[in-house]
């Protein structure tokens, strides 16, 4: 009896050891998940702040590409115009040109006419 006595003594310990490491690993799983909750808490709060000014910066992006386009698009507008002004110019420069050279034909075409003219009056007076 007094061996069945030591012996539940030997287990009583054992358990009482087991338990005592489960409660010192149950405490330090507590601590471990308290730290734990902060870090989450301390990453979700930094996630915010980082979302809150990504999404500053891309609306701040959005602003000045818009004001970008919408600069091209004046730009775009003005050089538009400009080269249909020179377009206009240079049509109304080529019908110039092309009546000043009929004008010249013209005139060529009468200055020969003219020098026939002549030759044959100083023809006739020298005859």
């Amino acid at each position: 009896m007094e061996t069945s006595f030591k012996e539940l003594r030997l287990k009583f310990e054992e358990f009482k050891t087991q338990n005592e490491i489960f409660s010192k690993n149950e405490e330090l799983m507590k601590q471990t998940i308290t730290s734990l909750q902060n870090d989450v808490l301390c990453a979700s709060q930094r996630y915010e702040q980082i979302k809150s000014h990504a999404e500053e910066k891309l609306e701040m992006a959005n602003i000045e590409i818009a004001k970008v386009r919408n600069n091209f698009d004046k730009e775009l507008s003005a050089m538009k115009a400009k080269l249909l002004r020179k377009e206009l110019d240079s049509q109304s420069l080529n019908q110039k040109i092309k009546a000043l050279q009929e004008q010249i034909n013209i005139k060529t075409k009468e200055n020969e006419e003219l020098a026939t003219i002549c030759d044959a009056l100083v023809s006739k007076l020298e005859n």
